[in-house]
């Protein structure tokens, strides 16, 4: 068995480096986008959250999108997901260098107003 290591791009050449490096902000939304919520959950009263996790590309959008967790299962990923893929951000740099930023997470939540 042959095992080939890679580098990382980007390599903390101090404690203080690796310190920053794992406190850095998250990169700057620049759009939002709202779920819809789906019309049978609405019709029958559900209420929840999803949890989902993606990508920011260098260009700011988003790809690889998964649901983590939801409540109820299954009733608001579709919706969670079709919202988060309209998500944009701004470039990411470190360095000086545009970067993606893999397992961002947004939770959304689903409950419905009463009057």
């Amino acid at each position: 068995m042959r095992v080939v290591l890679v580098a990382p791009d980007y390599v903390p050449y101090s404690d203080a480096e690796w310190t920053h490096m794992h406190t850095l902000d998250q990169p700057t939304m620049l759009q939002t986008a709202e779920p819809i919520y789906p019309l049978e959950a609405q019709q029958e009263g559900i209420e929840g959250w999803t949890q989902v996790s993606f990508t920011v590309t260098e260009t700011g959008e988003v790809q690889d999108v998964s649901i983590v967790d939801s409540e109820p299962p299954e009733i608001f990923d579709a919706a969670s997901i079709e919202a988060v893929s309209k998500f944009k951000y701004g470039p990411y740099m470190i360095r000086g260098k545009i970067r993606e930023v893999p397992n961002m997470q947004h939770v959304f939540r689903f409950n419905l107003e009463s009057d």
